[in-house]
């Protein structure tokens, strides 16, 4: 789009479109940035896992708010 061809409306609606992709992709960031997070507090525990707990009951958390009972078989496969 060549800056000379064009009207204040139609750069008015590309700095709307612009806007708008830069907020979603800011808002997907975030979002990245939180799972990761998550991912490595999970990462964190499995890696405190060890020998001992084996044929151990635990908790395991299907979200933030719901846990099940689970017995560790096999370190190997967590």
């Amino acid at each position: 789009m060549a800056a000379a061809s064009t009207n204040s409306a139609e750069l008015s609606n590309l700095q709307r479109q612009l806007d708008g992709d830069l907020s979603f992709f800011n808002e997907s960031l975030n979002e990245l940035k939180s799972v990761a997070s998550k991912f490595g507090r999970c990462q964190s525990t499995v890696d405190s896992i060890n020998s001992s707990e084996k044929d151990k009951q635990a908790l395991i958390p299907l979200s933030e708010s719901v846990y099940i009972k689970a017995r560790i078989l096999t370190l190997t496969n967590i």
